[in-house]
């Protein structure tokens, strides 16, 4: 990651404004607190811009903006898709104006696709920022119970099975991410099933806490999922399936994540 630029960019901002406020403050360890600082300081950014004045307002507009820009990464990841036109935008309910706030998430380009007529699309600045909120929406629509948004992730794994009792629990939707994952062509959704198990976390969701409705205790479902990623690991080997690449990739972050868990501090997801 440290070379792409984009990312550079991004843990530079970060590591500015935290620095910038506290020269002892606490450095993002992870991938995913990053990304959550970075979104933060957009949202901050968008405070300042607008000036209102009422506390509450202000936070239902930040979390109605960032809910519907995530949701349009959500469903454009799932396409296959990095680019997208201003009706996907309009069909989760975002202003287009409103949008163009956050130019740092979510930015304008043009792309000629006749010789005549000349068509807005949209991108985030980078994948990893659409994987990242791609993963927030689906934990968001996992503690608000939009079960609509998660019977259509799960809908596509025909192998996919769970015990009754863990069907709408977080260890479920955790576990059919890393089902999901496997089955994706070339690793596509790897990174994002790194972020949704790293905003999963309770230390991330306190970091989110005035986007999300609520937190969740999370750790017994880190735990299981953990397991279940190293079992995945060993019926691959046993099976000698060469297309697990992905699935390997999470082995060292994998022994790391339960020990840290066991040890109630933050992974290294």
């Amino acid at each position: 990651m440290c070379h792409i630029p984009v990312f550079c960019w991004i843990s530079s901002t970060v590591l500015q404004k935290l620095l910038e406020e506290d020269l002892r403050a606490e450095i993002p360890q992870t991938l995913t607190e990053m990304y959550i600082h970075f979104l933060l300081i957009q949202i901050n950014m968008r405070k300042q811009k607008y000036e209102e004045r009422d506390p509450e307002k202000l936070l239902q507009s930040n979390r109605e903006v960032i809910v519907k820009l995530a949701e349009v990464a959500f469903k454009q990841l799932m396409k296959g898709n990095v680019m997208f036109y201003e009706e996907d935008l309009i069909e989760s309910g975002i202003d287009v104006t409103d949008a163009s706030v956050y130019s740092g998430i979510c930015t304008e380009i043009f792309k000629q696709e006749s010789v005549i007529h000349q068509r807005k699309v949209y991108s985030f600045i980078h994948l990893s920022v659409q994987e990242f909120l791609a993963a927030f929406y689906l934990f968001y629509c996992y503690l608000t119970t939009n079960k609509e948004s998660l019977h259509e992730f799960r809908s596509s794994l025909c192998k996919f099975r769970l015990y009754r009792s863990d069907k709408d629990s977080l260890y479920g939707l955790l576990r059919s991410a890393v089902d999901k994952a496997l089955e994706s062509k070339n690793g596509r959704l790897d990174l994002f099933l790194r972020f949704l198990l790293g905003v999963s976390l309770e230390s991330n969701q306190r970091l989110l806490q005035d986007l999300l409705t609520h937190t969740e205790n999370s750790s017994e479902s880190i735990s299981r999922t953990t397991q279940y990623i190293k079992d995945k690991i060993k019926d691959d080997s046993d099976d000698d399936d060469d297309d697990n690449d992905g699935v390997e990739l999470y082995v060292v972050e994998i022994d790391m994540l339960k020990k840290k868990t066991t040890q109630k501090t933050k992974s290294r997801w």
